[in-house]
């Protein structure tokens, strides 16, 4: 069996799993730092539920039955509603880019905030002490959202625009007939021409 690849956890220190008392002042206050840090960025914000429930659902996101009932509040204060057609149950937040995050909404929104900026994956990690697998997470899931977008967009005027390439994934590279595979990237996936 292949060992898995691990993330180190964002929140850790060098002196993890180390008794306190043998833990010099510096030490102490270090690891303190780093854990309130942590939790500030990962636990529910104060306004994360008024956020989310300031969206009622009128529809299942399911099915799209309007006998939607409201099922009380989640443990965060979220309201949760059931559908009187399918049997689901949903938050406002559900099918959205925030459902199942792990972060405050306010952590959420600086990573997109940071990405928007063009700030590295690696930077936005670092910044919000997050693992480095969390931005490239992030940034799939807006790309989700954004699919199919800009094929409606028409610019007037005048415009100057400047591309970041996104990299292909080599199981999207073009194949040669040879059967090797091309480092530019598929027809589906080139910019269009100018």
């Amino acid at each position: 069996m292949s060992a898995r690849w691990h993330v180190p956890s964002a929140s850790a220190t060098p002196w993890d799993g180390v008794d306190d008392a043998s833990l010099t002042p510096a030490q102490r206050l270090a690891v303190g730092a780093q854990r309130d840090a942590y939790e500030r960025a990962h636990s529910p914000g104060p306004h994360d539920a008024a956020f989310s429930n300031g969206y009622r659902r009128v529809a299942c996101p399911a099915c799209g039955s309007a006998a939607v009932v409201r099922r009380g509040l989640d443990g965060r204060g979220v309201q949760r509603y059931l559908c009187g057609c399918c049997g689901r149950g949903f938050t406002p937040l559900t099918g959205t880019i925030f459902e199942g995050h792990r972060l405050s909404l306010a952590g959420w929104l600086e990573s997109l905030l940071g990405i928007m900026s063009h700030e590295s994956l690696a930077g936005i990690a670092r910044r919000g002490r997050r693992s480095p697998t969390t931005p490239p997470y992030q940034l799939a899931k807006l790309f989700l959202v954004l699919d199919g977008i800009q094929d409606g967009v028409v610019l007037p005027g005048r415009v100057r625009a400047d591309e970041v390439m996104y990299p292909v994934p080599a199981a999207a590279a073009a194949v040669s007939p040879s059967g090797r595979r091309q480092g530019a990237p598929t027809p589906a996936t080139a910019p269009a021409s100018r």
